[in-house]
């Protein structure tokens, strides 16, 4: 069975992972490496590998027997942490499909000149399902974010926001609502988490939510929508956060808080956050995606009001992530098709000050995406 994820093309991979994890070449690190992590589809199997390039160069993080996902990527120095999950959980028989393995949270840690020595971590202490959605570095060690699933005789099982300080797991909900940990970031010693809390009455309304050192600060009352934190960044004494906010049962609408304070920077055309840089003077620039007469766009928005729409090989695409580096800005995405089997399929872009940068190596072009990129400095 393919696990098909939204916006997660057909021939046989031209490298094998393995291949790539022992190359004739060492990596060399530049004095900044630009780091993209996502994955690609295992050559004639319904499962992925978990990649992550280093200026272009594909170095697989799996083996290549079960699905393995990276959701993103923290440089601390020429050090990086890349998270995301793999399908090594309890055995699921629902009956639906054929037996499969729940995805557990994973980090990955290696440093530039040392890539055939990755460390390879498993969160442990979940129930269910789980993921690390983000990662970021402060006081000695790496903190990420993410969920699980702990059982339930609900269709739809309410998932718990957790915080991994190192590897002491942290739980931010208690389970007897939905609730998710999208995003991490750090100022110092103090560790700041976004996401939402539903609802206990419905999982259709709920509010924006920040996490400092693990106390929660409501953004919003959650009373007649639903809003998230996608991303955050603490700048200059400031905290900014990005997300959406939808009425109940609508579209969502780009949203962004700057210390409490909500802007809505789109109407209601179902908005999603993946990427948020701040300037030194306040200004700030998004990325993610919107619909436009029926069509899924990637995006990049300005706090002026302009808005950058990227181009893709496909009928919809998906917004991934952002980096700004002096004065270039790279921008992700990606695109959402579907093969002879309806099974979805993917392919990454990325674009440099708008144009389409297709330096980086790929191992699978029938099916692949990004969803994280950092500078690393060695």
């Amino acid at each position: 069975m393919r696990k098909s994820f939204l916006f997660l093309a057909l021939g046989l991979a031209l490298v094998a992972c393995n291949e790539k994890n022992n190359p004739d070449e060492p990596f060399v690190p530049k004095d900044t490496t630009i780091v993209v992590v996502g994955q690609e589809l295992v050559p004639e199997k319904d499962y992925y590998d978990a990649v992550v390039w280093l200026d272009g160069e594909r170095l697989c993080l799996s083996d290549g027997s079960h699905d393995a996902f990276c959701n993103a990527v923290h440089a601390e120095g020429n050090h990086l942490y890349i998270v995301g999950c793999e399908a090594i959980g309890e055995l699921v028989d629902d009956g639906w499909y054929e037996p499969y393995n729940e995805n557990n949270g994973i980090l990955w840690s290696f440093s530039l000149d040392k890539t055939d020595e990755i460390t390879r971590t498993v969160y442990g202490g979940v129930s269910g399902a789980s993921s690390a959605l983000d990662v970021t570095y402060a006081a000695g060690k790496a903190h990420a974010c993410g969920f699980d699933t702990p059982p339930s005789d609900s269709f739809f099982p309410n998932r718990r926001a957790l915080w991994w300080k190192g590897e002491e797991k942290i739980e931010l909900t208690d389970g007897s609502s939905d609730a998710m940990a999208y995003c991490i970031t750090s100022d110092g010693d103090d560790v700041y988490v976004g996401g939402y809390i539903a609802s206990p009455e419905s999982g259709s309304i709920g509010s924006a939510v920040i996490w400092k050192n693990g106390e929660v600060q409501r953004l919003t009352e959650g009373v007649e929508d639903l809003c998230k934190v996608s991303r955050i960044v603490v700048k200059n004494g400031h905290v900014y956060a990005a997300g959406a906010k939808k009425v109940s049962y609508g579209s969502w609408a780009g949203a962004i808080w700057i210390d409490g304070e909500m802007t809505l920077f789109t109407e209601e055309v179902g908005t999603e956050v993946y990427g948020l840089h701040v300037y030194e003077d306040g200004s700030w620039l998004i990325n993610g995606n919107m619909t436009e007469a029926g069509t899924i766009l990637a995006c990049n928005w300005h706090s002026d009001g302009t808005v950058d729409k990227f181009t893709v090989d496909a009928y919809s695409a998906q917004g991934a992530g952002l980096l700004v580096l002096g004065d270039d800005v790279y921008s992700m995405g990606n695109s959402t098709d579907y093969d002879d089997d309806f099974n979805v399929i993917s392919k990454g872009y990325l674009w440099k000050n708008g144009e389409r940068d297709n330096s980086l190596t790929i191992g699978n072009p029938a099916d692949y995406c990004f969803w994280g990129i950092t500078a690393a400095l060695y």
